[in-house]
C-alpha cells in the first residue's frame, strides 16, 4: 500500500483493500504498513513476519496468523473473531481495547503486549508464555490460560470470568488484593 491515506480516505477505498490483501498474501515480509480500519475475513496470513504495522479498528475474522511473528504490531481497538495466532511470537503488540472472540493464542511467546480495556470471551493462550503483558481494565471471560508463564504479567482491575490458569505460575503475576488471586 503506497499512500498517505487510510483506506477509508482513498478515492477507491474497495481497490484500496484487494491492494493491501495482495500485499498481506504475497509477502512473508511486511514492513511499516498502515492497514488501519480494513476488513480481512477468511485470510491465510500464517508464518508472515510482521513489524510496526498498523491494523487499529480493524475488523478481522477467521483470519490464519498462526506461526507470525510480530513485533511493534496495533490491533488497537479491533474486532478479532475466530482467529488464531498459534505458536507465534509477539513483541510489543497492543490489542487494547479490542474485542477478542473464540480466538486461539495456544503455545505462543506474546512478551511486553498489551491488552488492556480489551473484551477477551471464549478464547484460549494454553502453554503460552506472557511476560510482562498487560491485561489492565481488561474483560476475560471464558478464557483459558493453562500452563502459561504469567511472570510480570498484569491483572489490575481486569475482570475475571472463567478463567483457567491451572498449572501456571499465578504467583509471578501481578492481580488485585480483592480478586482473590495475589
Amino acid at each position: 500500500m503506497n499512500s498517505e491515506h487510510c483506506l477509508p480516505h482513498l478515492k477507491d477505498p474497495a481497490a484500496g483493500s484487494r491492494e493491501a490483501v495482495a500485499l498481506l498474501t504475497g509477502s512473508e515480509r511486511i514492513f511499516n504498513v498502515n492497514l488501519a480500519l480494513i476488513e480481512l475475513e477468511n485470510l491465510n496470513l500464517s508464518g508472515k513476519l510482521m513489524i510496526c504495522c498498523c491494523f487499529s479498528h480493524s475488523s478481522l475474522e477467521g483470519v490464519n496468523f498462526d506461526r507470525l511473528k510480530a513485533e511493534t504490531v496495533f490491533f488497537d481497538f479491533c474486532t478479532l473473531k475466530d482467529c488464531s495466532f498459534r505458536e507465534s511470537e509477539l513483541k510489543f503488540a497492543v490489542f487494547a481495547g479490542s474485542t477478542i472472540e473464540s480466538c486461539n493464542f495456544s503455545h505462543s511467546n506474546i512478551l511486553n503486549c498489551n491488552f488492556g480495556g480489551a473484551h477477551c470471551r471464549n478464547s484460549e493462550f494454553a502453554e503460552s508464555d506472557l511476560y510482562a503483558t498487560r491485561f489492565i481494565a481488561t474483560d476475560l471471560e471464558r478464557v483459558g490460560m493453562t500452563d502459561c508463564n504469567l511472570k510480570r504479567v498484569t491483572f489490575s482491575h481486569a475482570h475475571l470470568a472463567d478463567v483457567n490458569f491451572r498449572y501456571s505460575n499465578i504467583e509471578d503475576a501481578l492481580f488485585d488484593p480483592e480478586s482473590g488471586l495475589s
